[in-house]
């Protein structure tokens, strides 16, 4: 008789510990130390990476924007302009990817490991997206610059390198990344 009602004690004493060992979690809440986070010290998450910050890395309208520095004729400036209209629908498609990916990447309310994978996850998709922009950006840079004269080559030559830097260290910043070698 000592053993039933033992063993009855003990299979009702199961859930009242194990509810005690969960803690409020068990109650179906957040866990207590993420509740205590602040807004702040939570994963920040998101895309810091704006489509503005990624149009800014055009060598076409770099090109046009320095025309009082690279002396450009009427005539190269209006085929520098067609070449960037050409290449807008080219890119469109994968702004709008970009910005898929960024509202995929706002923060969300799940635990800083969850969010960290998921950002991670996700973060090889945008670096292509971008990398196939930079790639037409080339492609765009390629056909300007015989437009130019030999005197407009070497300041062209200049202003491409530096906008290339820039652009590099923008992304570096915005993306998170870290050199590698």
């Amino acid at each position: 008789m000592v053993s039933r009602r033992l063993g009855v004690f003990a299979l009702l004493m199961i859930p009242v510990v194990a509810s005690a060992q969960r803690g409020a979690a068990g109650r179906g809440t957040k866990p207590p130390d993420y509740d205590q986070l602040s807004a702040k010290d939570r994963s920040p998450g998101g895309m810091k990476l704006t489509n503005k910050d990624v149009e800014s890395m055009s060598p076409v309208r770099m090109l046009i924007d320095k025309r009082k520095d690279l002396a450009l004729s009427d005539d190269q400036l209006k085929a520098f302009k067609d070449l960037d209209a050409k290449s807008k629908p080219r890119n469109d498609t994968l702004f709008k990817a970009l910005d898929s990916l960024r509202r995929e990447l706002k923060p969300s309310t799940a635990p800083p490991d969850v969010e960290r994978l998921r950002v991670r996850s996700l973060m090889p998709s945008v670096i292509a997206v971008v990398q196939e922009i930079r790639a037409n950006y080339d492609a765009d840079a390629g056909a300007a610059l015989p437009l130019l004269v030999d005197s407009q080559k070497k300041t062209a030559g200049e202003l491409l390198a530096k906008l290339k830097q820039e652009s590099d260290e923008t992304l570096q910043q915005k993306l998170g990344g870290r050199r590698q070698g």
